[in-house]
């Protein structure tokens, strides 16, 4: 029995020797991840900095600031899933400008919406985009850990496998670097330039919150492959999976991808521990597929946005579209991911040849294999793998009208992070092991080309979203960028001559005085938007539009001539802004704005043809309105030879007196101008103190109110 103790106790210190002989390895591997993702953290935060200063963007307005559920956190608990809608508290927008507006909660990106409820509900419903930039920031950086822990599992994972046992942790030395990937591959996605958008984009934050989502499902799957876990717990780990893809797919369609990117990350590893015959590993797949298109056809069915998709679509328009636009925008965004340089909040047709189309498609098949087959001998390339997988649903040869955006390849980001972190410690560890031959100056002046030139690609990425990040604060500048990549886009250049009209509009009421150069900077920022906007209007007849939704194309041409008129009145030109306005109308009618800057020039310019057409149009779309009877009223002073206001124009007027104080919006101006008509008249002197505080309240200055006392 004593020297049965003897024994245990010679082992356990034999056991104790051994691993404080490979402590240092393991300290050391371990150390350097920690400090690699204490630097990609840090990293991230740094380059996506200037975005917390930036505004509300593009989308922004409709999916966060407009959208009155987001202040009922009760809207999302199960038992109010299918409550109205409150009604619409801004003025101005319509239903049908807020997506998804009209549909259940549950029925449409239900976790991405209660982000911002839930967001609303704890930080309030702030004017300031601050608070959602930071959260965004946030989950960028929880992004960052959760690829970082997906990573260090799965290498793990692989080394248990006899094929993969060297990318163990404990054996960190010249030879083997692999054990540094998981802090490598997160110090690059930190600061990779194609996964900004949706750290930079507050709407985009369904990119970022369903990443999270997949790289935590994908943690627990290799996890679950753990075969030194009780069963219960890789029971529960099963389970997390599934329900991790449910809260991806809760976050954005495209994240319909989740489940198959689990399985690809393991997929090697179960295929070799099976040891199967061939019969048995592909009824497994077989399985394993069905019960993939299975969980497909939930999903579509589950979301109309797929359903609307699949409706439209049909071989004759799918394959063309395909194979002639996201066939050669997938091979682009692929070599981009390295110099980084089309970057963009849309894309163009790609207009490439048909010959062309067949070289990318052969690329692109090649890249997918080696991608998937190939990772069964080289696991490294099932990032490739990854990056293809979950870029396709956005890539997909469903025919939409988005051909690829470009917050949808945050998540195929992260693939592009791992294979280049790979490909650079795999070389790192072959320069190492070659230089054994040579001098240790030549040693020595090998490792510091091969570190420079690894910081100086990451210093060019981190410079590049840095930028990126800070144009985010000027929209010209993420539009201008965008415009240079898309110039065929209509909406891009749509957007770009908004916000150069904005801009114009904000430097012309800075201050009275202004010197000759800060007129000439207003002059050049008009000019700079008439062009963009005209060549908005003829991007409408581009290849790239084709694809989009009519609605959309009528909006935005009502939009661009509307802002051309605006233009036109400023320059003094009233003919062409009245035929711009005019046209605005007619692309798409019962526009309030529109019709209100309509009626606005041909009262100032008496233009008594106009101010007659529009009438009859408002009393024809807003039949018992206040407003266009209102401005019968003032058409009928107009048309009076001596300007008086008669019976029936006072009876008109006072439609506009009978209503309630319209809100800021464009029906201010309207009544504003019937009141001051009225109050202009000696009928209503009894009445001028009443009148006059309802101008103020309407916003009217003092000094307009003077000539009325």
């Amino acid at each position: 029995m004593g020297r049965g103790r003897r024994k245990q106790s010679k082992q356990r210190a034999l056991n104790s020797a051994s691993e404080l002989q490979h402590a240092p390895l393991k300290l050391s591997a371990r150390f350097w991840n920690r400090c690699l993702l204490a630097a990609a953290l840090l990293a991230g935060l740094v380059v996506y900095w200037p975005a917390q200063h930036a505004d509300w963007f593009y989308d922004d307005t409709d999916y966060v600031v407009n959208d009155p559920r987001l202040k009922h956190i009760e809207l999302f608990l199960p038992w109010h899933w299918h409550d109205p809608p409150p009604p619409l508290e801004a003025q101005g927008i319509s239903a049908e400008q807020l997506p998804g507006y009209g549909k259940p909660l549950i029925a449409d990106r239900y976790v991405w919406r209660l982000s911002f409820a839930l967001e609303r509900y704890f930080f309030g419903a702030n004017d300031s985009s601050h608070v959602a930039h930071t959260i965004n920031l946030l989950l960028h950086l929880c992004c960052v850990c959760a690829l970082f822990l997906a990573l260090k599992r799965s290498l793990a994972l692989y080394s248990s496998a006899p094929d993969w046992a060297e990318a163990s942790e404990s054996k960190l030395s010249s030879k083997n670097l692999w054990p540094l990937l998981p802090g490598s591959a997160a110090l690059i996605f930190a600061v990779h330039p194609w996964a900004a958008e949706p750290v930079c984009y507050v709407a985009a934050r369904s990119g970022s919150l369903g990443t999270l989502f997949v790289l935590l499902g994908t943690f627990f799957t290799a996890c679950a492959f753990d075969e030194q876990r009780s069963w219960r717990s890789r029971t529960l780990l099963v389970l997390a999976v599934p329900v991790c893809a449910l809260l991806a797919f809760g976050c954005k369609e495209n994240f319909i991808s989740a489940l198959p990117g689990c399985a690809l990350v393991v997929a090697p590893v179960a295929w070799r521990r099976l040891g199967w015959s061939r019969a048995k590993t592909w009824g497994l797949a077989s399985a394993i597929l069905a019960l993939f298109g299975v969980a497909l056809f939930l999903a579509i069915r589950s979301s109309e946005r797929a359903q609307g998709l699949f409706a439209q679509s049909s071989i004759a328009r799918s394959w063309p579209y395909f194979f002639e636009i996201q066939n050669p925008l997938l091979l682009l965004t692929a070599w981009d991911q390295l110099p980084v340089r089309r970057i963009s909040l849309e894309f163009n047709h790609p207009g490439w040849s048909a010959a062309a189309c067949w070289a990318a498609l052969l690329v692109n098949v090649f890249l997918l294999t080696l991608g998937t087959i190939g990772g069964f001998r080289w696991p490294l390339f099932l990032s490739i793998g990854w990056f293809y997988l979950h870029l396709l649903p956005t890539n997909s040869i469903l025919v939409r009208q988005d051909f690829l955006a470009a917050r949808n390849v945050y998540l195929p980001a992260c693939g592009t992070a791992v294979l280049f972190a790979g490909l650079f410690l795999w070389f790192g560890a072959k320069l190492v092991c070659k230089a054994r031959d040579v001098s240790p100056a030549q040693r020595r002046d090998a490792t510091l080309a091969l570190t420079a030139l690894g910081l100086g690609l990451w210093t060019y990425w981190s410079a590049t979203t840095w930028h990126w990040a800070a144009a985010f604060v000027n929209p010209i500048q993420v539009w201008a960028q965008s415009a240079k990549i898309a110039p065929d886009h209509s909406t891009v250049r749509l957007n770009l001559g908004v916000a150069l009209l904005n801009e114009a509009s904000e430097l012309k009421t800075s201050h009275e005085e202004k010197s000759a150069a800060e007129w000439e900077a207003i002059a050049a920022l008009n000019a700079d938007a008439e062009r963009n906007l005209t060549a908005a209007l003829d991007a409408e007849t581009s290849p790239t539009m084709q694809y989009h939704n009519p609605s959309h194309r009528i909006m935005r041409k009502a939009v661009a001539y509307r802002a051309l008129g605006e233009l036109r009145r400023d320059a003094g030109n009233f003919d062409d802004a009245e035929r711009y306005f005019r046209e605005a109308w007619r692309a798409k009618p019962a526009i309030i704005v529109t019709w209100v800057e309509w009626v606005d020039l041909a009262l100032n310019t008496n233009k008594i043809d106009a101010l007659r057409d529009a009438v009859a149009e408002g009393l024809a779309y807003w039949p018992g309105k206040w407003w266009p009877v209102a401005v019968r009223g003032m058409l009928r002073v107009k048309e009076n030879p001596r300007q008086q206001l008669t019976p029936e124009a006072c009876a008109d007027l006072e439609a506009a007196e009978r209503a309630e104080d319209a809100p800021k919006s464009a029906l201010t101006l309207i009544q504003a101008r019937a009141l001051y008509f009225l109050a202009q008249s000696q009928e209503k002197r009894e009445r001028l103190p009443e009148l006059l505080q309802r101008l103020r309240n309407l916003g009217l200055p003092e000094k307009a109110l003077e000539g009325l006392r």
